[in-house]
């Protein structure tokens, strides 16, 4: 980059980090324009795309940046989340195996490709990809849709997921919402539990079952459940306070 490229880079970030994220954007296409091999703005442009919440865009950002600069750890690290989070790891795979190929020398790259290939790890299964959660667009239909009160589409796109897609947390946490709502407690409560065999980390999914358990009266399974799960996931302690509202006076 010329000089007056990285001074404009820099702009771009610290419009981001102070929330001007239309200036931010602006520049980092401008950018893009100028140079097409610029990687920094590539990532740079993902990185607020992904915070606004628009996970496709933020992906394919992401994914050129690596393509044109598989050195820098940061637009890896960028990559594997969005490839976790819209369950794409297989597809780009090679990707990531080109990096390591690339950099023998770098034991975090290294370390993120055979994590994504090991035959004996699940990379969504893990807590970095709980974490990140799923997003799919019939999920994010159906979560609108819910938003808007239009409750029989929301139920439609989830089941849709499920159907033709797969099982996922978010399918059921958004069917134990309408449930609730219903006042279908016992099949809510069902739902919720269900949601957290898929991502067991997810707090607002405990804290609707927390909510469905005591219109049901299944305030000792949902303890039951937390305990469970907070066992193998320490990080669950931060919503231990939540659960005082299960035991009964």
């Amino acid at each position: 980059m010329t000089d007056l490229q990285t001074k404009k880079l820099k702009e771009a970030e610290a419009n981001f980090q102070s929330g001007n994220y239309s200036d931010a954007m602006l520049a980092f296409i401008e950018l893009i324009d100028e140079d097409p091999t610029n990687a920094a703005a590539y990532n740079g442009l993902g990185v607020v795309s992904w915070q606004q919440e628009r996970w496709a865009d933020g992906f394919g950002l992401f994914r050129e940046a690596v393509k044109l600069d598989n050195t820098n750890e940061d637009f890896i690290n960028n990559f594997l989340d969005a490839s976790i989070k819209l369950r794409k790891i297989a597809e780009v795979a090679p990707i990531f195996e080109k990096a390591a190929l690339d950099n023998p020398q770098n034991d975090n790259i290294t370390i993120i490709h055979q994590a994504i290939t090991a035959p004996d790890n699940d990379i969504y299964q893990t807590v970095r990809a709980y974490s990140l959660g799923y997003w799919h667009p019939l999920i994010e239909e159906g979560e609108s849709a819910i938003k808007n009160g239009e409750f029989v589409d929301a139920i439609t796109a989830f089941i849709e997921h499920i159907d033709n897609v797969g099982p996922c947390a978010e399918a059921y946490n958004g069917l134990g919402i309408i449930q609730f709502n219903a006042k279908e407690y016992e099949e809510a409560f069902g739902l919720f539990f269900e949601s957290l065999k898929y991502n067991p980390i997810n707090s607002d999914v405990y804290l609707n079952m927390f909510d469905c358990a005591l219109e049901c009266g299944r305030e000792d399974s949902a303890m039951q459940i937390y305990e469970f799960f907070a066992k193998e996931y320490p990080a669950l302690e931060q919503i231990r306070g939540e659960t005082e509202i299960l035991v009964r006076k």
